[in-house]
């Protein structure tokens, strides 16, 4: 399965978790208004060509990527435990310099200021992603999931995207190569963690990214995901697998409820 990478945008992940002692329907609370000003600073809305926001919440209000439940009973068929809540934002630019003049902005600074404050600031992971994008249709309508891979302690994070993303052998051109993701699959993409922006990001009083690979899944219906996570083809793939990359116990994954604020 032949792999594109993208290079005429900037991809940039904004990752949040929900700290231990706050409840789904504070963070959730405390998430939309941490969005919602973020989006009101008006470099955001000139310089951002995409902002979608994914998050696992039992609640669910209007646009953002919501973590929802209708995958966990399937996910937990496959090993896959429930992750805590989190809030997730996929943002692009056209260039870097758009995206540095985000990173420079005084608002945002504040708005960082203030999820520290809250205790939110320690859950974030914020980086610029390399996108491999294996499949890629225009559905009628979208059913995601999304997962958030990290490498177990015997595997470099080289080593470990070298497992998942090399050509033809790697976990990702196996998976798209399963006849029942090919039946089903709408669209594949690897987003993978760079260290290009950093020091942009670290400046704005963001904590040091943590090295993560982020898997994105969408197919038309709902119906079509649950049958790619229940099939026979789909199981026996991650008993195969999952002792070689430790999946199961390394990785966040949850169907999730998008939300498009932007998209140019």
């Amino acid at each position: 399965m032949s792999a594109s990478y993208r290079k005429d945008r900037v991809v940039s992940i904004l990752m949040c978790k929900a700290p231990h002692h706050v409840s789904k329907e504070a963070f959730e609370t405390t998430m939309k208004s941490l969005f919602d000003s973020l989006l009101a600073i008006p470099i955001v809305q000139q310089n951002y060509t995409k902002f979608e926001l994914y998050w696992w919440l039992v609640l669910i209000f209007e646009p953002q990527i919501f973590q929802n439940q209708s995958l966990d009973v399937p996910l937990k068929e496959l090993g896959f435990s429930e992750p805590r809540p989190s809030a997730w934002l996929l943002a692009e630019c056209e260039t870097e310099d758009h995206y540095a003049e985000i990173l420079r902005n005084s608002e945002a600074e504040k708005l960082v200021q203030k999820a520290e404050e809250l205790g939110y600031r320690t859950g974030m992971n914020v980086f610029v992603a390399d996108v491999v994008t294996r499949l890629e249709t225009t559905p009628k309508s979208r059913t995601v999931l999304v997962g958030e891979f990290r490498p177990p302690a015997h595997l470099s994070m080289s080593d470990y995207i070298e497992k998942i993303d090399s050509g033809g052998e790697g976990f990702a051109d196996q998976l798209v190569s399963l006849p029942i993701a090919q039946k089903t699959f709408a669209k594949h993409s690897l987003l993978i963690h760079s260290e290009r922006m950093t020091e942009h990001i670290q400046r704005l009083g963001l904590p040091a990214s943590e090295p993560v690979l982020i898997l994105l899944i969408e197919t038309e219906t709902l119906d079509d995901m649950k049958k790619f996570l229940t099939h026979p083809e789909t199981k026996s793939f991650m008993a195969k697998t999952d002792p070689i990359l430790s999946l199961s116990t390394h990785s966040t994954i949850f169907g999730a409820d998008v939300v498009t604020k932007i998209n140019k």
